[in-house]
């Protein structure tokens, strides 16, 4: 089994570019790897199928087979965009799905379900932004 830690320190907007590369880990090392996250803004992972663990506090990182370090990335990779530089940083390539992942369990948003139905968003992309 493959155990891979993925940290991300920096803000929201570029934690949430993490995302793709995860879901590509995932995919490319199946179920059996076991992949954690460490990042600031932990919250956004929380319900992320494609993660197993996840904690705010940066680790010694000993223990992991590869440990994926996305902070100062996309200064190493100026030319490319955000989701580009930490593919290519990770895979050696930037051709991966740029689709972002982030769930919101419908429950913990109060009136979301009904409102979901409502507007015919049942089974469809979406996104939702709070104030």
């Amino acid at each position: 089994m493959k155990k891979i830690l993925v940290r991300k320190f920096g803000p929201v907007g570029d934690t949430i570019y993490t995302t793709q590369i995860i879901r590509k880990l995932r995919e490319d090392c199946g179920d059996d790897a076991v992949i954690k996250v460490e990042a600031a803004v932990y919250e956004l992972f929380l319900h992320n199928p494609y993660i197993d663990k996840i904690t705010p506090q940066r680790s010694n990182g000993v223990g992991w087979d590869q440990i994926v370090e996305l902070d100062g990335v996309h200064e190493k990779y100026k030319d490319l965009h955000i989701v580009d530089a930490y593919s290519e940083e990770v895979f050696g390539h930037s051709n991966i799905d740029k689709e972002i992942v982030y769930v919101i369990p419908q429950k913990q948003v109060p009136g979301a379900e009904g409102a979901i139905k409502d507007e015919g968003l049942v089974g469809k992309k979406f996104v939702v932004v709070e104030m």
